[in-house]
């Protein structure tokens, strides 16, 4: 009987394209939670609330993989962002959600063009 941890490979980190793949699928996800919760999508508290946990948690994984992308020269676009996102959800204001929206769509487009 093997043990746990015998014979198995390490753990290899993921690459750079894998960071890349994550990004753009997170940012996908967060953006089309974030046009439903802004068009009023949501009817209910809990679609509400779930729309927002969604986009909670989409951020935290652009965030981790923008961090784990920092030295590709995305630092300026994580930072914009993650205020652009506070702001959003302090206020959640046309402004605010354009100003997010348009950040998060750079991001995208400087994500596949690296």
């Amino acid at each position: 009987m093997t043990k746990i941890g015998e014979g198995n490979e390490p753990i290899k980190p993921l690459t750079t394209d894998a960071y890349k793949k994550e990004l753009d699928l997170s940012s996908q996800k967060f953006l089309h939670a974030l046009d439903q919760y802004q068009a009023g999508q949501a009817k209910t508290p809990e679609e509400q609330r779930h729309l927002r946990d969604l986009m909670d948690q989409q951020m935290g994984i652009i965030q981790s993989a923008i961090k784990e992308l920092n030295k590709k020269g995305f630092h300026k676009e994580a930072t914009k962002i993650a205020k652009d996102y506070t702001e959003f959800r302090q206020e959640e204001t046309k402004e605010n959600y354009t100003c997010l929206r348009n950040d998060v769509e750079t991001l995208r487009e400087h994500n596949k063009a690296s």
